[in-house]
């Protein structure tokens, strides 16, 4: 008997703890006694540092002298380093940017920029690049890349470049490299390129033209945004919290229609979501703050990371599009 008791009493707990005191089928209102332990804000902190890029490496070529430089330097990092690999087992280590080496003997060589923070997987950027002072670069220096160029920043995670002016004469061969908020994605000898499953965020699409003992013609075709989804990000990140609203909750959270219904906050009858306004939402404050009940989105029946809120949160200012 006395187990039997204590299992009503549990069942009564989990019961409140989805559904508070004074709630409607519909609404935000939350008034569980969950605490913000699911975020992990270690992981946080090495997830928005790893998705970080040093950018497109540029070796500028002078004889036998390399110089290294590159796009963006990464403020979180604790130090970096600048590494060159090539005969005759080259592989000095800086900490300089720009990098010069000189007296490079004729021959292939790979430019490595690395950056490292404590506690967090190293980022690096790569470049190979040629030392050949046979060769006559006046007129490879003077060509153009592109008389155009066409950068498309699509929801899902896609990114479309294209560019007119054709090929330039001597070429070895051609690529397209995609920077930001995904690790680097590179297309070779294709125009146009479409990269897919960019993470949402800003991005820069760069081409440039290789030919051997020469300098990387290089170009910013252009920058921009790729959108957050919301079946491929939103929804996902909503996936953890079918404790309280999945199949047996009150709110399914997974029908783009229900955002925009009305929903009582705080004794306020509003809209759960106000397009293009994240930050007076109902939706996003009730996931972001205890200001009015308890904050949805932490303890045992789901978490959302800071990334995942701020990440819905875009998707509102954007429009909360259903894409």
């Amino acid at each position: 008997m006395k187990t039997l008791v204590n299992l009503l009493i549990l069942s009564q707990l989990l019961l409140i703890s989805c559904v508070g005191e004074g709630d409607s089928l519909l609404t935000f209102e939350d008034n569980s006694n969950g605490s913000n332990n699911g975020d992990n804000t270690s992981s946080d902190l090495c997830l928005s540092f790893e998705n970080s890029q040093p950018g497109v490496i540029t070796p500028t070529i002078s004889g036998s002298s390399v110089t290294i430089d590159w796009a963006n330097v990464i403020s979180e990092a604790d130090s970096f380093s600048v590494t060159i690999e090539g005969p005759p087992n080259f592989n000095p280590i800086t900490s300089t940017k720009p990098m010069t080496f000189d007296s490079l003997m004729d021959g292939a060589y790979t430019a490595r920029v690395t950056y490292s923070k404590i506690g967090c997987n190293d980022i690096f950027s790569t470049q190979n690049f040629v030392i050949d002072t046979t060769v006559d670069c006046t007129a490879w220096d003077a060509a153009t890349v592109a008389s155009s160029t066409n950068v498309d920043y699509l929801a899902g995670g896609n990114i479309n470049v294209s560019w007119g002016g054709g090929n330039i004469t001597g070429q070895n061969s051609f690529n397209v490299v995609v920077t930001g908020a995904s690790p680097d994605e590179t297309i070779t000898n294709s125009n146009p390129a479409n990269f897919t499953g960019l993470n949402p965020g800003s991005h820069t699409a760069t081409i440039t033209y290789f030919k051997t003992g020469c300098n990387n013609k290089v170009l910013v075709a252009g920058s921009g945004n790729v959108p957050v989804s919301f079946s491929q990000n939103v929804l996902p990140a909503l996936s953890s919290c079918t404790g309280c609203h999945g199949s047996s909750g009150n709110y399914t959270a997974n029908l783009h229609s229900e955002y925009s219904e009305t929903t009582t906050s705080c004794g306020v009858s509003e809209s759960r979501v106000i397009a293009g306004n994240g930050a007076t939402s109902a939706f996003y404050r009730k996931i972001s703050s205890a200001d009015c009940g308890a904050e949805m989105g932490t303890g045992p029946y789901g978490s959302l990371t800071t990334a995942q809120r701020d990440m819905i949160r875009t998707w509102i200012d954007e429009g909360a599009l259903d894409n």
